[in-house]
C-alpha cells in the first residue's frame, strides 16, 4: 500500500480522484466527492487560512483511497481536519469498491501521520460509523452524534404504516385549510428562471428564520451564498430543488443533494408569514413520498436532532469524532474546546447568548 500527498487539486489528483468515484461503493458520502470539495474550495476554502492536504493511497499502483485534509490556521494553531467546512455534514475519505477486499493494517494509521503535513491538532468531525474501522486504531476515536435518516424498505403506504397517525392527521388537516385558499403545488425546479426564483426566496427565507431563532445568519457571508448557487449552475444533475407553493407564493423550500439512490435533506425553508399551517412540514412529507414513488433507498435527514426528524425517522447511525493533539498549542486548543462544550451545555447562559444575538443580530 503506497501513500501520496497532494497540495492541490492538480490534473493527478483530479485523475486518481475520478478513478475511485467512478469505482463507486455505495457507502461513500456526497460531501468527499470531488465535485462537492471542489466548489467549496473555489467559493469559500481559498479564501480562508488553509493549505490543502490531499492523501491518495494505492494499491499495486491502483487508487482505492481519498482523504480530502486540510490545514486549518486558527490564533497560530495549526488544526488538521476535512475539507468541506460547516457545510459538510459528514468527514470521511472517499474509497474504492476494491478496498473491500484490502485489509488495513494497524500500521496504516503511523504511515498516514507520517506523510501529513506538521500540525498542532487533529480535528476529524462527524465520520459516519461505516468508516470507524479505518481509524479505530486511534485511541481518542469516540462517538457524540449521529444523524437520522429513513431506510426506504417498500412503498409509501408500507411506510406510513409506521408513522404517528396522529403526525399523518395533523399534515392531512394543514393541507386542506391550505387547498380551502387556493391551488396547492409541489413542485421540483427545472428551467433557470425557477431556479432564480428559488434562490432569491430561499436566501431570504432562511436568513429570517436564523434571526427569528438567534443562530448567525450564514447567508450575510456572499460566498456562502456563491457556494449553494454554483451547484445549480454547474452540477445541476446532483442537484434536488424544491417548493411548496399556494397558487403563486412560495410557502417553503427545499436545498438537496442527491447520490445514486439516496436523498440528502440539508437546507429546508419556510414562510414566517404562513408558518401556522406548518408548510415545511408539508414539503418534507412531499419529498419523503417523492423518494418512496423513485426507488431511492434511504431519505438522509444528516446531522441534528430537531423533533421532527425523530417522528419521521426509522435508523440512525453513530457519529464519531477524533480530537488529538501534537504539541502544546494543540493542548492549549483542547482546553479551549472542551471550556467551550461546557459553557454551551449550560442552559442558563445558552439562553442569554441565543437571547443577546436575536436582538442583537445587526452588529
Amino acid at each position: 500500500m503506497q501513500i501520496k500527498l497532494y497540495n492541490s487539486i492538480s490534473e493527478e489528483l483530479r485523475k486518481h480522484w475520478k478513478t475511485i468515484e467512478k469505482k463507486n461503493f455505495y457507502k461513500n458520502e456526497i460531501f468527499s466527492e470531488l465535485f462537492w470539495i471542489e466548489n467549496w474550495y473555489n467559493t469559500v476554502g481559498k479564501y480562508s487560512k488553509i493549505n490543502l492536504a490531499f492523501i491518495v493511497v494505492f494499491e499495486n499502483n491502483f487508487p482505492i483511497m481519498l482523504f480530502p485534509f486540510c490545514i486549518n490556521k486558527k490564533l497560530g494553531i495549526s488544526i488538521l481536519r476535512f475539507l468541506g467546512g460547516d457545510q459538510s455534514d459528514y468527514s470521511s475519505p472517499l474509497i474504492s469498491k476494491e478496498l473491500k477486499k484490502i485489509n488495513i493494517k494497524n500500521e496504516f494509521l503511523e504511515k498516514l501521520d507520517k506523510i501529513l503535513p506538521e500540525h498542532d491538532v487533529k480535528f476529524y468531525r462527524n465520520i459516519p460509523e461505516y468508516f470507524k474501522n479505518i481509524f479505530e486504531q486511534n485511541k481518542s476515536l469516540v462517538s457524540n452524534n449521529f444523524s437520522l435518516r429513513i431506510d426506504i424498505n417498500g412503498d409509501w403506504n408500507d411506510y406510513k404504516k409506521n408513522v404517528k397517525k396522529k403526525r399523518l392527521h395533523d399534515a392531512r388537516r394543514q393541507r386542506k385549510r391550505l387547498q380551502e385558499k387556493g391551488e396547492l403545488k409541489f413542485v421540483i425546479i427545472n428551467s433557470k428562471e425557477n431556479i432564480n426564483n428559488f434562490y432569491n426566496v430561499f436566501f431570504i427565507q432562511k436568513s429570517k428564520r436564523y434571526i427569528s431563532t438567534g443562530v448567525k445568519d450564514i447567508f450575510k457571508n456572499l460566498k456562502l451564498k456563491k457556494f449553494y448557487k454554483n451547484f445549480s449552475n454547474n452540477h445541476s444533475e446532483r442537484m434536488h430543488l424544491s417548493m411548496l407553493m399556494l397558487d403563486n407564493e412560495i410557502l417553503a423550500t427545499h436545498w438537496g443533494v442527491i447520490r445514486n439512490k439516496k436523498f440528502y435533506f440539508l437546507m429546508p425553508t419556510f414562510s414566517d408569514k404562513w408558518s401556522r399551517y406548518s408548510p415545511g412540514r408539508l414539503l418534507m412529507e412531499e419529498l419523503i413520498h417523492w423518494c418512496h414513488d423513485k426507488g431511492f433507498g434511504v431519505f438522509d435527514f444528516t446531522i441534528g436532532d430537531e423533533g421532527y426528524k425523530y417522528e419521521w425517522s426509522n435508523s440512525e447511525e453513530k457519529l464519531y469524532n477524533i480530537i488529538e493533539a501534537y504539541s502544546w498549542r494543540g493542548k492549549a486548543y483542547l482546553i479551549f474546546l472542551k471550556a467551550r462544550e461546557t459553557l454551551k451545555n449550560i442552559k442558563t447562559l445558552k439562553s442569554l447568548v441565543l437571547l443577546f444575538r436575536k436582538n442583537f443580530q445587526f452588529l
